[in-house]
């Protein structure tokens, strides 16, 4: 079988899986990022917002497989589908999240270099101040070492992103 033949069965499998579900296939982000439709929203946590193959239905109903390319991460206000008859658009979900507020330049130092042995994801704010998602242990942590910080229900977008050692 050629490659161009296979290209087009493919083609044909994926189309005739939209029409049976009924759903959106989401393969890649559209060009144009600015709304041509009706918009619709997809409300999703930053834990979905990284997973870039998965099943999620609009707040209107409508079904959609996101099927991007690995490593995609949706960031708040992506169109994920721009058509005349419908726009779907990414909302960043409040989360529970803890805002720590450093006193200065060495506790924030500490508090990275902890998150960063924990291999958290962190928001780091022009204000100085750090979001990262609530856990107990954390909270008990940063009061055991008086660093202020207050719990709060927040969208959550990390720019420093904890990982596994390479």
């Amino acid at each position: 079988m050629s490659e161009s033949t296979r290209d087009d069965l493919t083609v044909a499998a994926r189309d005739a899986l939209k029409q049976s579900f009924n759903e959106i296939v989401v393969e890649k982000l559209p060009d144009v990022q600015i709304p041509i439709g009706p918009v619709e929203t997809l409300t999703l946590t930053w834990e979905q917002r990284c997973r870039a193959h998965r099943k999620c239905t609009t707040e209107k109903g409508t079904r959609i497989a996101l099927v991007l390319p690995r490593g995609t991460v949706l960031s708040d206000g992506v169109l994920l589908h721009n058509h005349l008859d419908k726009t779907i658009q990414v909302k960043a979900q409040a989360e529970e999240v803890l805002v720590v507020t450093p006193k200065d330049a060495m506790e924030m130092c500490v508090i990275a270099h902890h998150l960063g042995n924990w291999h958290r994801s962190l928001q780091l704010n022009d204000d100085g101040t750090i979001v990262v998602e609530f856990d107990s242990p954390l909270a008990k942590w940063l009061e055991q070492k008086k660093i202020s910080c207050t719990k709060a229900s927040l969208s959550y977008h990390p720019n420093l992103k904890g990982a596994a050692h390479d």
